[in-house]
This record gives structure tokens, sequence and C-alpha cells, in this order.
């Protein structure tokens, strides 16, 4: 699962599974809060204080990254000076048993 951004659409993606529509119109330097937990076999997401993602899922080996991942690519088309930003301004992370 990935949140991602794709001109304005800020969705969340999930494998083969629809995405899920975050913000339709997303401006280049809007702050969002964003809450995702994970655990007890479930996903959720939170954006801007809305609960909009419950996830039953059952996965091991999972990770967690935050940061700006660029899917760029120079041999389609893309400017090799391409370049991507994020600004994360609050990070907690919990980690229980």
């Amino acid at each position: 699962m990935m949140v991602r951004l794709e001109g304005q659409k800020l969705f969340v993606e999930r494998n083969d599974l629809e995405a899920v529509m975050l913000e339709r119109k997303y401006q280049l330097g809007d702050v969002v809060d964003l809450k995702i937990e994970a655990g007890q076999g479930r996903v959720k997401v939170w954006y801007n204080g809305q609960q909009t993602m419950d996830w039953k899922v059952a996965k091991q080996g999972c990770y967690f990254k935050a940061g700006c991942y660029t899917q760029s690519n120079p041999s389609k088309g893309d400017a090799a000076e391409s370049y991507g930003e994020v600004v994360i301004y609050k990070l907690a992370v919990e980690h229980r048993e």
C-alpha cells in the first residue's frame, strides 16, 4: 500500500485493489494530516481527521517508509532532471506487541 499523487489526485494505492481517493484537487504545497494505523489484520487511514479506509488484510514482512519516491523514467520521456520533494512536519511511529 502507498499514498500516491498523480496530477491533482491524492490516493491510497493497494496493489490490485481499487484505489482509495483522499483528495481529487490536491494542490502542491497544501498541508494535510495523514494517519496510518496497521495491526490486528487491518490497515486504517485517516485523511484530515476523517477515516477514509479500513482494509482487512493479512500480510507478513511489511515495512514502513516515509518520503518522496518519484516514478520518473527518462526512457519513457520523463526529463532526466525531474525530482520530487515532500515536507514532513511531524512523524510518529509506534510499535506494540
